[in-house]
């Protein structure tokens, strides 16, 4: 059975959702089965352990921006096929600060 994903209420401007989140091993990978980063913590790190985005309720990160106005839920798209995923590499450690890359580049 597979996991649903947490709702996202994220700092960056998100036009995509990650297709695989694997709670197992926090891995969130791209529609096309490509390694993005992880979801630890309600914080989405790059490969290189920088927040991108984060979940509504994330603490212990770097300091978060307003939440006042959210962008618009992007308009959802049909779903691709299923890929085998490959394995997950071993993630960077925690850094406390922003990456450089938006949501958009980050998925």
């Amino acid at each position: 059975m597979t996991p649903k994903t947490p709702k996202l209420r994220l700092g960056n401007i998100m036009s995509q959702k990650p297709k695989i989140w694997r709670p197992n091993d926090n891995a969130v990978y791209n529609n096309k089965s490509r390694y993005c980063g992880t979801l630890k913590q309600s914080f989405f790190r790059d490969i290189g352990g920088h927040v991108v985005a984060f979940l509504k309720g994330a603490k212990n990160g770097p300091a978060l921006p307003s939440l006042k106005s959210l962008p618009n839920k992007p308009t959802k798209k049909p779903r691709p096929s299923s890929k085998v995923v490959p394995p997950t590499p071993v993630p960077k450690p925690i850094k406390h600060s922003w990456s450089k890359l938006n949501w958009d580049d980050f998925i």
